[in-house]
């Protein structure tokens, strides 16, 4: 099992101008859903503030050796972007952050490769142009190089 929250916030130390350039926003990845940024015309611009939550259940499969790194997963997560880290306190509960699930399989090799096939689906749907169920497939190479 793991768990994690996160949040994160933007600030312009600089001077000479307000601007934050749109490729240094956040912009946040959440199951079943096309990457999140504020709206803009349907358009994602980033926010310099996000929070999220992701909790994952790993077992193995009873047809596997237990030596075996091939697993069973269930993901839950999601979040948001906000305008500012004060938005936060205008969220009243989960239910006000967008929130997607996960299931699939996973391969891990140690700490440096991770191969992964899921289902995911989002389970909110207030913003229903970014909406996006489907399968996925990612390899995470981990290390020193």
């Amino acid at each position: 099992m793991s768990k994690m929250m996160k949040a994160g916030q933007l600030l312009n130390l600089s001077t000479k101008s307000n601007t934050i350039h749109f490729q240094d926003k956040f912009y946040l990845p959440l199951s079943g859903f096309h990457t999140l940024g504020l709206n803009s015309n349907l358009c994602n611009v980033g926010g310099l503030s996000y929070l999220s939550y992701d909790a994952s259940l790993y077992s193995r499969f009873f047809f596997v050796s237990q030596q075996s790194p091939l697993r069973f997963f269930m993901s839950l997560n999601g979040g948001d972007i906000l305008p500012s880290l004060g938005s936060i306190t205008n969220l009243k509960s989960v239910a006000d952050l967008k929130n997607g699930s996960a299931i699939g399989i996973t391969y891990k090799v140690g700490n440096s490769v991770d191969c992964e096939l899921f289902y995911k689906v989002p389970l909110s749907y207030k913003d229903s142009p970014f909406v996006k169920p489907g399968f996925g497939f990612t390899v995470t190479i981990n290390g020193d190089y």
